[in-house]
């Protein structure tokens, strides 16, 4: 059995469990345990031997306002399966350990090596994605990724990262490519491909990535009301992604959608999009 397999995570509390022992490993401990800290929003690692998540814990009991009841940060947990020969959970910081105490991060997703993820946070001031990239020492150093401060109150949030960490999807109503209009609060599916990290030129662009991006949902529907997309997620080696949405594609005039969300499937490689169920026939007009 591959390590993936032996590593499942569940929402309703941060632990893994191992198929093989069938055994429950606890991932998270609530620091200061007099405190009542909690850990929700898992993700697993390719490998199976880390776990990111959100979390409002103090792992190093510092007391410190970043780490406040209340606050969330995204934490990582590893050799909780004894990898390394002990017995040692090890925990590290995956957001950024300076963000202002009264700023969360959210709702992380992780690569395959369990070194680079993706989350949201109102860190920048709206909320914004961020990527981490983590050295062996587990050290992270936090990337905006999207920095929506200036963008009118407009948000992005729910990424998803590929295995190798080079393709992050999210949803957001900004107007993050120029040209293509978007109405507020009238969220849309974005991909960033290619993702890399310039360590010589940390002004360029974005400080410190560059990358591609694109608009999966259509962007013809992109300003015309209630046509929401949102939840997206990226396939392991991102050629694929799938997300919810509202819409009323117009190649499906003839078959149109429901009134709530449909599923719905993007192709990278030609930007073919398909719309995956079809509840129309299933509602009721009554």
């Amino acid at each position: 059995m591959t390590p993936s397999a032996k590593s499942l995570f569940l929402l309703l509390g941060v632990a893994g469990y191992n198929a093989d022992a069938k055994q429950i490993y606890r991932l998270s401990d609530p620091v200061p345990a007099t405190e009542t800290r909690t850990g929700k929003n898992v993700a697993v690692s390719g490998d199976g031997h880390s776990f990111v998540y959100e979390s409002d814990t103090d792992y190093g009991n510092t007391g410190l306002a970043t780490y406040a009841d209340g606050v969330s940060n995204i934490w990582r947990t590893s050799n909780v399966f004894g990898e390394d020969g002990t017995s040692e959970r090890k925990f590290h910081l995956v957001s950024n350990e300076d963000k202002p105490s009264d700023h969360d991060a959210k709702w992380a997703s992780v690569d395959y090596t369990g070194t680079k993820s993706c989350f949201h946070s109102n860190e920048p001031g709206e909320e914004s994605i961020m990527y981490s990239e983590m050295d062996e020492n587990g050290v992270a150093k936090v990337h905006m990724l999207m920095n929506l401060t200036k963008e009118g109150g407009r948000d992005a949030f729910y990424c998803d990262i590929s295995s190798d960490g080079k393709t992050v999807v999210f949803n957001s109503d900004a107007e993050l490519i120029p040209g293509l209009n978007v109405t507020k609060s009238n969220d849309q599916v974005y991909m960033v491909k290619n993702i890399d990290i310039l360590r010589d030129d940390p002004d360029y662009g974005h400080p410190g990535l560059d990358f591609e991006i694109y608009m999966v949902s259509p962007s013809i529907l992109a300003t015309v009301a209630k046509q929401k997309s949102q939840g997206a997620v990226v396939s392991a080696d991102g050629s694929y992604v799938a997300f919810r949405s509202v819409m009323q594609h117009p190649d499906y005039a003839d078959n149109p959608s429901a009134a709530r969300d449909e599923a719905w499937l993007y192709r990278t490689e030609d930007k073919k999009l398909e719309r995956v169920t079809n509840f129309k026939p299933q509602e009721c007009n009554t």
